[in-house]
């Protein structure tokens, strides 16, 4: 049965969650006609710079977390995600973007972390060169780890229901 409040909405992504998922705003018409209202969502698997198709079960509702339909406009940065269980697990956040990409956006996020503190970024981080070995982060606590491990993964964001 589908939700009667569902709405298709395109969404472009402008930045990224401490958790790596994709952030967007929505402006919506307000029912009575005053100030228009934020629709603010979460969408994992998305990376900054796209557009993206969603669809939103309450659009009442301030804030969302939804799964991309369709990426319309692509990353220059997306890539194939290289473990065939990307899109239904929750461990690696970032398989879908280049290392350059990453890289790049880490290396803002502490540029930014020192200037708050006052830091001067070039005299406090050292830069290495010749690194071509990716490390994957990993969102698993130690019981989900050993769980997929031993049964198989597990889906995205169901608190660690079996596939």
């Amino acid at each position: 049965m589908t939700n009667i409040k569902e709405q298709t909405l395109v969404a472009e992504i402008d930045h990224l969650d401490e958790k790596g998922n994709g952030k967007a705003v929505i402006w919506r018409e307000s029912d009575k006609g005053s100030n228009p209202r934020k629709l603010k969502l979460t969408i994992p698997q998305t990376l900054i710079g796209e557009s993206v198709q969603v669809v939103v079960d309450d659009p009442d509702k301030k804030r969302r977390k939804v799964i991309p339909v369709e990426i319309l406009t692509a990353s220059h940065e997306r890539t194939d995600a290289a473990c065939p269980h990307f899109e239904l697990c929750g461990g690696c956040v970032w398989q879908h973007w280049t290392y350059e990409g990453q890289l790049k956006h880490k290396t803002k996020h502490v540029k930014n972390a020192l200037k708050r503190k006052g830091l001067d970024f070039e005299r406090s981080v050292w830069t290495t060169l010749g690194i071509t070995v990716i490390r994957w982060s990993s969102l698993f606590p130690l019981k989900g780890i050993l769980e997929c491990m031993n049964k198989g993964i597990s889906v995205r964001s169901s608190h660690w229901k079996r596939v």
